[in-house]
């Protein structure tokens, strides 16, 4: 009995310790998958966001430019647009008016929610009339490959997260196909009609985004603890 007891002793800390690694491992390889799930399905959130607004702006714009552009008050801070010279007018009573283009309204629409630190997007392309709009490295290697496949291939465009000065941020761009309506200003460019005439791409920032996921990870990780503790 002295013999057997330690013997006993030993062979129920084996089976505690396989047990246990048992119950760790596979605790582990669940709640490592739980959390990739539910990061995926927060960025999955992010993404649907940013395709939300870029339809959003496509429909701005091609309203826009259906229209033939949109005349608003001229103003100190609502002055002629140098791309479009000589398009001013004025009407009976004096007051002056200047056009705005679906470009010009994509750049002023992303200057306001920018100031207001929510998401910012842009129209940029690889045949630029205004240096503002020359692409980022994300961007010039989405457009390369929209011109490359066309729009038919590529109209769900390219997403990726990034940073941006120090901060996480989460990217779609989308093409822009020529119409109609586009080649009274682009013509002269070489576009004809169904050609990519560039793209509009969202940046979202992952502030939030990453500290919720943050938080999911600390509980995970306490509740896979306090289970392999049990």
């Amino acid at each position: 009995m002295i013999k057997s007891f330690p013997q006993r002793i030993s062979l129920r800390a084996k089976f505690i310790l396989f047990g246990g690694s048992i119950v760790t491992v596979v605790i582990a390889v669940l709640f490592t998958w739980m959390l990739m799930q539910s990061e995926q399905a927060i960025i999955d959130q992010v993404d649907a966001q940013a395709r939300s607004i870029l339809r959003q702006i496509v429909i701005t714009r091609q309203w826009i430019a259906d229209q033939g552009g949109m005349y608003v008050r001229k103003s100190a801070t609502r002055t002629t647009n140098p791309f479009l010279p000589g398009t001013d007018i004025q009407d009976r009573t004096g007051l002056h008016y200047v056009l705005r283009n679906p470009a010009m309204v994509t750049r002023q629409l992303s200057e306001y929610t920018a100031s207001l630190n929510q998401y910012h997007f842009r129209i940029t392309s690889l045949k630029l009339r205004n240096r503002a709009n020359a692409p980022n490295a994300f961007e010039r290697e989405a457009l390369v490959i929209f011109e490359r496949l066309g729009f038919d291939k590529t109209h769900d465009g390219i997403a990726q997260r990034d940073e941006e000065t120090g901060k996480p941020v989460y990217r779609r761009i989308i093409p822009l196909r020529v119409e109609e309506t586009c080649l009274g200003c682009h013509r002269d460019q070489g576009y004809r009609e169904g050609d990519v005439r560039g793209g509009i791409s969202v940046t979202i920032p992952l502030d939030d985004v990453m500290a919720a996921i943050s938080r999911t990870r600390v509980r995970l990780i306490a509740a896979g603890m306090c289970i392999v503790t049990l």
